[in-house]
């Protein structure tokens, strides 16, 4: 269970695990016993939507809660994106300079992005003629780490939430 928004439209909003799909929902005790609780979908295949899941009894507040998630959009999406880490709803595969992003692969949801690297990160590449670059997940950041460690202990990093969502369908 994770809280990324509080007081807003009278709840405190997150969301479980259960669903492979970045969602909020009531966090409240009443709330997460009831059946019947509100969900938002704030994505539909990495393209950026807030969309109640069902008409609910209380959606008076809805534009309170759509504010607060368009002010903390991007705060909200690096907190999705280590929830898809830690839960194995990510994939990378890289090979030479072209990154790729599985997201919720096995689901109804499942959305692919690719990035090349050597135009997002081309001192990377400096004298490295057809190296494969290593990458590494950290969940704490959202990001994902691109190459060996330099001289400087340094290693570039792509912000995931920046590179998964978008505002509307890529054409790949």
């Amino acid at each position: 269970m994770t809280v990324v928004l509080y007081d807003v439209a009278g709840h405190d909003w997150g969301w479980f695990t259960r669903s492979a799909r970045m969602h909020l929902q009531p966090m409240d005790a009443r709330s997460v016993v009831s059946r019947r609780h509100a969900r938002v979908w704030l994505e539909t295949r990495g393209v950026r939507t807030f969309a109640p899941a069902r008409k609910m009894r209380d959606w008076a507040r809805i534009d309170e809660l759509e504010l607060a998630v368009s002010k903390e959009r991007r705060r909200l999406e690096r907190s999705w994106v280590r929830t898809m880490i830690l839960t194995g709803w990510l994939k990378v595969h890289i090979e030479q300079q072209h990154l790729t992003l599985d997201a919720y692969a096995g689901t109804p949801f499942a959305f692919t992005r690719r990035v090349d690297l050597r135009a997002t990160v081309p001192d990377l590449f400096e004298g490295r003629e057809g190296d494969d670059a290593a990458v590494t997940l950290h969940p704490t950041l959202g990001t994902l780490g691109i190459g060996p460690n330099r001289n400087d202990g340094e290693v570039p990093h792509l912000s995931l939430g920046e590179v998964l969502f978008v505002e509307e369908t890529l054409p790949w």
